[in-house]
């Protein structure tokens, strides 16, 4: 944890970049926790609030078209008395269909039923 300028925070940084990542955020408080923010060198920049009552929730960002190599959460305070767990982190690709071969089989399709038909 970085105490700088007043603001205590949690710098999570990676050696290769990423553009996914997931984290269990749990309180031992029972009473109110700020809401934290979390801040990519990319430009995410994600609010969430970690639950007050002694339960832990889990948090996770995918930013599809931009990677980044630092994730820092902002907004912690010493009476939070928040802890992390089971922290994940990797890159992950969003597959996207290939216009020209559907085109390709739509016209195959056709071809076929035009076939069958005389």
């Amino acid at each position: 944890t970085d105490s700088t300028a007043g603001n205590n925070q949690q710098v999570f940084s990676f050696d290769a970049p990423i553009n996914a990542f997931g984290i269990t955020i749990g309180s031992f408080n029972n009473g109110t926790t700020n809401t934290l923010t979390a801040i990519s060198d990319s430009g995410i920049n994600e609010l969430f609030a970690p639950p007050s009552d002694g339960s832990s929730d889990f948090f996770g960002v995918i930013d599809s078209t931009t990677w980044f190599s630092t994730l820092t959460i902002q907004g912690l305070n010493g009476s939070d008395r928040l802890y992390f767990d089971s922290l994940s982190f990797g890159t992950t690709t969003v597959p996207e269909p290939s216009t020209l071969a559907l085109l390709a089989l739509g016209l195959a399709g056709f071809g076929f039923r035009n076939r069958k038909a005389r």
